[in-house]
């Protein structure tokens, strides 16, 4: 997959890019790996469990980096360079959940080049797992 080559100018308010991805054990395994976090939680059924959730918990972190993958592939893509994130986790992902990450252009900064998008993180239920907000820049 290549990155979208949007200019600025061709980017409005409203416009939305969002991608779906399956979570898998496998995916997991290689955050925890790449991350260094290996936190019970999220490592361990039997852990995740007997603290009061479904299964594994799956990092937060790694709802939040395919933000990154929508950023940079769709919106705004290959001109876009991430200068701020808020994110408020709202309920847990387990391995196996298919999330839905939906950017949405909000502001638009002409001046400064800057995009302002809000994100949602849905999983197979409809249920917002994440929400937040980014601000993007434009290289180009």
């Amino acid at each position: 997959m290549s990155a979208q080559q949007q200019p600025f100018d061709a980017i409005q308010v409203g416009d939305s890019a969002f991608i779906e991805q399956l979570i898998s054990e496998e995916i997991v395994n290689r955050f925890a790996d790449l991350s260094g976090d290996f936190s019970p939680i999220h490592m361990s059924q039997e852990t995740a469990v007997a603290r009061g959730f479904e299964d594994r918990v799956v990092h937060g972190f790694l709802s939040g980096s395919l933000v990154s993958r929508v950023l940079g592939m769709l919106l705004p893509g290959e001109y876009g360079l991430l200068h701020d994130v808020s994110l408020q986790f709202k309920k847990p992902v387990y391995i196996n959940d298919r999330v839905k990450v939906m950017v949405s252009v909000t502001e638009k900064n002409d001046t400064f080049r800057l995009l302002t998008l809000t994100i949602t993180i849905t999983n197979q239920n409809g249920q917002v797992v994440c929400k937040g907000k980014v601000t993007s820049g434009m290289s180009e």
